[in-house]
C-alpha cells in the first residue's frame, strides 16, 4: 500500500550553494500486520501460507523517475529512503539494499556513497550535499511516497498448509527473526477434521470450511498472540 504525492517540477538553473549537514532524525512509523483480515473467506493451495504475522514499517521515500546531472555529478533513476528534516528541508540517504544512485568526478564517475539528497520543502528544489563539499542544487521530477516493508528486525510468524491426508489436516508453523528462520520454533502440526472444524497453533484460530490434498478454504478466527 503507498501514499503517493506527485511532484513535477520543470528543469531549471543548477547552482552551487553552502555546505550543509543532512539531518538523522527520521523514525518511519512500525506497526503489526496480519493477513488475511479476520472473519474473511480464504483459498489457499499446498505450501502457500494460511496466516502471517509480522511487523511492518511504513517509510517516506522519494522516487527519481529519470536520470538527471547537477554539476559534476550524475543520478540514476530509483529510490532514496528519508533520512531526517528540519523545517525547511527533508534530507533522502542512499543505501546498500536500494541501490546507490549518485556518482561524480569530473573524469573518472565513482559511487558517491556518502551523498545525500536535499528538498526545499516549500520550492521543491533538489540538492545534493556532501560532507566538506558544496552544495549542488537543482530542479528534476519525482516524486515523493509511502511504503510498506518488512522491517529485517521483526519477529514474524506464519502458518503454511502442507496438505491433507484422509481425515487428517497437516500445516507447519514458521518463525522468523528479520530475515532468518528460528529453527527451534519450526513445526509441523496435524489435526483430525472429525474431531473439530477448528484449528489452531500460537493463538492462531482458523475455521476449516473445506480441505484437499491440495488447496484449503477457511476463515481467520483469531490472530496469533501478539509477541
Amino acid at each position: 500500500m503507498k501514499f503517493k504525492n506527485t511532484i513535477f517540477i520543470v528543469l531549471l538553473a543548477v547552482f552551487i550553494t553552502g555546505c550543509s549537514t543532512p539531518k538523522y532524525n527520521y523514525q518511519p512509523a512500525a506497526s503489526i500486520f496480519s493477513v488475511p483480515p479476520i472473519g474473511e473467506k480464504n483459498t489457499a493451495g499446498l505450501g502457500e501460507s494460511l496466516l502471517d504475522q509480522g511487523v511492518s514499517t511504513n517509510r517516506e521515500i522519494i522516487i527519481i523517475e529519470k536520470p538527471f546531472s547537477i554539476m559534476a555529478y550524475d543520478v540514476a533513476a530509483g529510490k532514496m529512503i528519508k533520512i531526517g528534516e528540519d523545517k525547511d528541508y527533508a534530507y533522502y540517504g542512499q543505501s546498500y539494499d536500494t541501490g546507490y544512485l549518485i556518482t561524480g568526478g569530473l573524469l573518472i564517475k565513482t559511487i558517491m556513497v556518502n551523498a545525500t539528497i536535499m528538498v526545499n520543502k516549500s520550492t521543491q528544489e533538489l540538492c545534493i550535499i556532501r560532507p566538506l563539499d558544496a552544495d549542488v542544487c537543482g530542479s528534476t521530477s519525482f516524486r515523493l511516497e509511502k511504503e510498506l516493508v518488512t522491517s529485517k528486525k521483526s519477529f514474524r510468524q506464519t502458518l503454511i498448509y502442507t496438505g491433507k491426508v484422509g481425515t487428517k489436516l497437516r500445516m507447519a508453523y514458521r518463525e522468523y527473526s528479520g530475515d532468518l528462520a528460528r529453527p527451534a520454533f519450526n513445526t509441523d502440526v496435524e489435526y483430525d477434521l472429525n474431531q473439530s472444524k477448528e484449528v489452531g497453533y500460537a493463538g492462531a484460530l482458523l475455521e476449516i470450511i473445506d480441505a484437499s490434498n491440495t488447496k484449503i478454504t477457511y476463515k481467520v478466527i483469531n490472530n496469533f498472540n501478539t509477541p
